[in-house]
């Protein structure tokens, strides 16, 4: 066992921010792939000392139009490439709607939708950055004025008798 794994195990708490950010990263991936939302379960999310990272899915297709050796090989293929991009020691299983609702009621956290300003120590605002979300605005209230002055400059013509378009 490595060092990295052994601290990682006395910590035992929560997965680091850039832990998380990787982890949310990957499920991001697997949200768009799939169409539905991956959740980070089980217990690191319990905030237990943790061997793996469960991640559980809905499975996004009907039972009856995969084979149970499918879905095995699908979650092995997929555990393999989350630990690739994360690090982490993932364990993914693409469930059927029954041993997915079998969490309800438990912590569960759901992956791939997390802001970039949601992780502190690893977001644009510690190199001193907008957020993404401020530069959305930005860009908006850009795209507002833009259109205000389309309209007035349109509203100016009509009112020389001109056409709104500025055509010849």
């Amino acid at each position: 066992m490595d060092a990295d794994t052994t601290t990682a195990r006395r910590r035992g708490t929560t997965l680091s921010p850039a832990e998380l950010f990787f982890l949310d990263q990957w499920g991001r991936q697997l949200k768009e792939a799939f169409g539905e939302t991956p959740y980070l379960v089980g217990s690191v999310e319990r905030g237990e000392d943790w061997r793996d990272v469960d991640v559980r899915m809905l499975l996004p297709w009907p039972e009856e139009s995969i084979s149970p050796i499918g879905v095995y090989t699908l979650n092995v293929a997929l555990s393999l490439w989350g630990r690739h991009v994360t690090g982490l020691p993932i364990d993914f299983q693409i469930q059927g709607p029954v041993a997915f609702h079998g969490y309800d009621g438990k912590a569960r956290n759901p992956l791939g939708g997390r802001a970039k300003t949601a992780y502190r120590g690893v977001t644009d605002l510690a190199l001193g950055l907008p957020s993404p979300d401020r530069k959305l605005e930005q860009d908006m209230e850009r795209i507002r004025q833009a259109e205000n002055d389309a309209h007035r400059d349109a509203d100016r013509r009509i009112g020389e008798g001109g056409e709104p378009s500025g055509s010849d």
